[in-house]
């Protein structure tokens, strides 16, 4: 393998990858991004979890793979939420009220 002059060897596989991204249809780039950030999303789930209850996560370890993201999503979300309910300064109805709309979309 040689050493490229002038540019590094990102920059070709960059603009290639552009390239492909802007000829992909509109609909399945939209779907990308959603498979992405659902992930991204059980990801961060799957850290809180296990951050925050350790028995919880080792309990729901055991469980089938789609049973145990699902639960964990949940358990993420309680825990959320009672964390704005305990540890928001002062009035915390505010606090509430966003997340109760950001949650019910």
């Amino acid at each position: 393998m040689t050493a490229m002059t002038g540019e590094s060897w990102e920059s070709p596989l960059l603009n290639l990858a552009l390239e492909a991204w802007q000829v992909m249809s509109p609909a399945k780039r939209l779907e990308l991004e959603d498979d992405a950030l659902l992930e991204q999303a059980y990801n961060h789930c799957e850290s809180l979890t296990s951050f925050s209850s350790r028995s919880f996560y080792l309990a729901s370890s055991l469980m089938k793979s789609e049973s145990k993201r699902a639960v964990r999503a949940l358990y993420a979300f309680c825990r959320t939420t009672d964390d704005i309910v305990d540890d928001a300064p002062g009035d915390n109805s505010g606090l509430l009220l966003a997340w109760r709309e950001r949650a019910l979309g």
